[in-house]
């Protein structure tokens, strides 16, 4: 059955150069489409996690979202996240021979942990050398310690530990690495006592750390810095050098043949693995309040969670590869936080390559072709177009996003999207630590979407004047007001009084990454046409109440 989605992407730092890009903005995009599955390599599965010790009254753990009860012998999966407190410890051991200590006051994520299959019942963990088969492992450290051993990886094997600063990566060795958010400065310090690991920041250094080193690393737009056998650096190697036999000597003869736990609780309290997913919205009209010139909306679906990092990379590779000219890479802090750094030009030519690849019909043309370049010279507002007809991805109208945003036919008229407190639905100046956060962490609104109020603004097609676009939802560093669904974005300066009002950009961003786009993907039902975006000619008035845009999937 052929449906219509929306996507939605974030721009940079609305106080900036605001022709193309806007902070932290989100695009959506509009495409009939046929459901595939998420892919995942033929040969690999998921992979499992065992818990060989859990000590303290502090430890909360989530898998997909859903609370697990944890104690020794408890089986998790990707997708868990630990959050230590005070008190609190977690030791865990990976069926591919990995090992690892989670120290108090630490928040981590397995985000991703797959391998070929075997049969880990037949291995002998205890003495382990080398991992049974290849694997893809992704581990994000957002603050805290942990300390690990890795054995040798077989060719092929992935295995990164990210943090705000960077990535490690790992090829088999025992390390530690620490990050401490009351204490940015210090950045992410990392420290190995056997084998060798590389560390690469967002802006592109990559600094080899081996045996017996230890530094503190934070990064810039100038570059990074790093600092040798930082503070307490000592301490942590010392421990690292004894926890992977301490652990491994917990292991039981078949450490892997008991059944996984099974989750239950609160699903809405932390989505460490995120895979698209859309939700039907019903048509109907904004409220008369609403500043939205067109205030009809038809039926369409959304993405639940804005587009990640991770599904950027991914449909950018394919564009690339083929004939697709897109100049901004894009950049985020995880895979499953929101893609960020991205222009509109860059945005409308992913559409098109999703759609493409989705063996759609793609929605944007320049000049009577697909348009497939990032670097259009004329004024894009003027000379892409779109083909409302086509059933690809394309970016979402303002009165799709607001509509969406109030909670359509549900709506209980709330400021923000799902709740009249900002903190519990959405990533602002006043909760965000200063960088984005992972999709979905907050509550939904009344439809089940998430972060449309903050976490990062969003694109929307519809033009302000002749060559800027709208954007709406606020952002990681802006106020609450920006965040409010009745906000109306303009161009991505965001209007000159929020700019006075905003903190300088090293405030607004310490850890040096961009607030690029993000995107949604809207769905329109099979018997609803896209809405066609309105030209606005009016200069965009400058609201009370923040605005941002949210890109989902």
């Amino acid at each position: 059955m052929s449906q219509h989605k929306l996507i939605e992407s974030t721009p940079r730092n609305p106080s900036q150069n605001h022709s193309l890009r806007v902070a932290g903005l989100l695009f959506a995009v509009l495409l009939s489409v046929i459901c595939l599955p998420d892919s995942v390599q033929a040969d690999y599965v998921e992979g499992r996690v065992r818990v060989m010790r859990a000590e303290g009254p502090t430890v909360e753990v989530t898998t997909n979202g859903a609370r697990v009860e944890v104690k020794t012998g408890t089986e998790l999966t990707q997708g868990t996240a630990i959050r230590t407190g005070a008190s609190g410890e977690v030791d865990l051991m990976f069926d591919n021979g990995g090992v690892l200590e989670i120290k108090p006051n630490t928040e981590f994520l397995i985000e991703k942990f797959e391998r070929e299959a075997f049969d880990a019942s037949k291995v002998d963990y205890k003495n382990l050398k080398e991992e049974p088969t290849p694997s893809k492992t992704k581990l994000n450290l957002d603050y805290g310690t942990i300390l690990m051993g890795v054995k040798k990886l077989k060719e092929g094997s992935e295995y990164n530990v990210g943090t705000m600063v960077g990535t490690t990566g790992i090829r088999g060795t025992s390390l530690f690495v620490k990050y401490d958010k009351a204490k940015p400065d210090e950045g992410t310090i990392v420290g190995v006592t056997e084998g060798k690991v590389e560390f690469l920041t967002p802006t592109g250094t990559n600094h080899p750390i081996n045996a017996g080193e230890s530094f503190g690393i934070t990064d810039s737009p100038t570059g990074a810095t790093i600092k040798p056998n930082p503070p307490g650096a000592s301490a942590l190697m010392a421990e690292t050098r004894g926890v992977d036999q301490a652990i491994r000597q917990k292991a039981p003869a078949k450490a892997f043949e008991s059944s996984p736990v099974t989750a239950g609780g609160d699903a809405s309290l932390d989505v460490a693995s995120v895979k698209p997913e859309m939700i039907k919205v019903e048509g109907g009209s904004l409220p008369k309040e609403s500043q939205v010139p067109n205030k009809s909306v038809r039926a369409f679906e959304i993405g639940k969670y804005e587009v990640t990092w991770g599904e950027w990379q991914k449909v950018r590779d394919w564009a690339v590869a083929n004939g697709y000219d897109l100049k901004d890479v894009g950049q985020g802090l995880r895979d499953n936080h929101p893609v960020t750094g991205v222009n509109l030009q860059d945005v409308v030519g992913w559409c098109n390559a999703k759609s493409e690849m989705e063996r759609l019909t793609p929605v944007y043309q320049l000049k009577g072709k697909t348009y497939k370049s990032g670097a259009c010279k004329e004024k894009y507002g003027d000379t892409i177009k779109q083909t409302t007809s086509a059933k690809g991805y394309r970016l979402p109208s303002e009165a799709e996003w607001e509509w969406t945003a109030r909670g359509g036919k549900n709506s209980k008229k709330y400021t923000y999207a799902g709740s009249n407190d900002l903190s519990a639905v959405g990533w602002f100046k006043d909760n965000s630590q200063k960088h984005t956060h992972r999709v979905g962490k907050k509550h939904p609104n009344e439809q089940g979407i998430y972060d449309m109020s903050g976490n990062v603004w969003e694109w929307c097609f519809d033009l302000v004047g002749t060559s800027n676009r709208r954007v709406r939802g606020g952002g990681w560093s802006y106020y609450a007001g920006d965040a409010a669904v009745a906000d109306r974005g303009n161009d991505g300066e965001i209007g000159r009084e929020r700019a006075q009002h905003a903190p300088p950009l090293a405030e607004q961003r310490p850890i040096v990454h961009p607030q690029p786009p993000q995107f949604f993907f809207i769905r329109k039902s099979p018997r609803a046409a896209p809405s066609r975006p309105r030209r606005d000619p009016r200069p965009a008035p400058v609201p009370r109440a923040g605005r941002g845009a949210r890109a989902g999937r």
